[in-house]
């Protein structure tokens, strides 16, 4: 068996936990403020100048409409003249592409409506949503046009579709109406995330499965889930059930979890911090905890010249692979005490030779 720990010429990617329950990032190369999108609107002239253009109706005229108040911020919309959207009962979502069902539901079951699937037909208060084709473009843009009484949300992927929703969900909700105009938008950052620690505190998965409800309407796009540190074990294991915590996750629990993400268009990130911070598998293996010269035991981490180390981290690899589907994994790295002392070589010799043997 190929072990995932290299004791020469290899490296560890960190992540820090130092106690935080509670994490967010967002990462991009734009230099915009993390957390933040840009907006920008048409400047077309306002209520009190001439009006040039017809008017969407011929017995009412209409103010400049205001671009949405959503979070994050949209980053452009074009205003009109018009009455806006609003729900009513009745009302259709439909859909282009049957890919997009998921999505349809979802919206319709937000806002009152009434889920109608598939169609070719336009009717007055259909919000309608497609996927706009095209090599290339951002999967998770989307163009949002509220005309005529109608809403059309379309954009190159499911996912973009999908932060148009909850444009327009957050446009209803806060204040009735999707206001007249085009928004287009994606999001300012490529990675939206937020880290749960659930290690040293556990969580109901309802309150997580609202967490990620939440995630979803603000277009974050990750979460982690921080399940093995010193203090705990939370999530049901059939390869090592000694090591897990009174307080855990089940299998299936973290299943549904995982589903509801994946609806949300949210990857779930799972992290074994190791090989420091494995104090929950040391209580039940102590035979595996690194100590030094003296004999002295070094909190949190295991010794990593031991075969039996290697081996319970790659089975619980092996066996939470299968669990978290998204493709990503943290694996800590970060506060191995053996690496921060003065003279690592002479303060556990057991570290250095089986570096000059690897």
């Amino acid at each position: 068996m190929q072990h995932r720990y290299a004791l020469a010429g290899g490296a560890f990617a960190v992540t820090v936990g130092l106690g935080v329950g509670l994490g967010l990032w967002a990462t991009g190369g734009d230099g915009s403020p993390a957390g933040s999108a840009r907006s920008a609107s048409d400047t077309a002239p306002g209520p009190s100048s001439p009006d040039t253009g017809p008017s969407p109706s011929p017995s009412r005229s209409y103010p400049l409409s205001q671009a949405p108040r959503t979070i994050p911020a949209v980053r452009s919309f074009t205003a009109a003249r018009g009455p806006g959207w609003h729900p009513a009962h009745g009302e259709r979502v439909v859909v282009s592409d049957g890919s997009l069902a998921d999505e349809g539901r979802l919206i319709a079951g937000e806002l009152g409506l009434t889920y109608a699937g598939e169609q070719s037909d336009v009717r007055s208060g259909d919000v309608r949503l497609a996927l706009s084709g095209g090599e290339g473009g951002n999967p998770e843009s989307y163009t949002m046009t509220v005309r005529d009484g109608r809403v059309t949300i379309s954009g190159p992927a499911d996912a973009g579709v999908f932060y148009g929703t909850r444009t327009l969900k957050q446009e209803v909700h806060g204040g009735g109406t999707a206001p007249e105009g085009v928004v287009n938008d994606a999001p300012a950052k490529p990675r939206r995330g937020f880290m749960l620690d659930i290690a040293r505190k556990p969580y109901t998965p309802g309150w997580i499965e609202d967490r990620v409800r939440e995630l979803g309407d603000l277009k974050y796009n990750e979460l982690g889930l921080h399940f093995s540190d010193d203090q705990a074990f939370r999530i049901q294991s059939e390869t090592h059930p000694e090591i897990v915590s009174k307080d855990h996750l089940t299998k299936a629990q973290v299943k549904q979890i995982v589903d509801l993400a994946t609806s949300r268009h949210i990857t779930v990130v799972p992290e074994i911090d190791s090989p420091g911070h494995l104090g929950a598998v040391i209580a039940a293996h102590p035979d595996l905890q690194l100590r030094n010269a003296q004999g002295l035991a070094t909190r949190g981490a295991i010794d990593i010249s031991k075969d039996g180390s290697a081996q319970i981290v790659d089975d619980l690899l092996d066996e939470f692979a299968g669990v978290f589907p998204g493709g990503y994994w943290h694996l800590g790295g970060d506060e191995y005490q053996a690496l921060t002392v003065r003279a690592p070589e002479a303060s556990y010799p057991q570290l250095a030779a089986a570096a000059r043997k690897a």
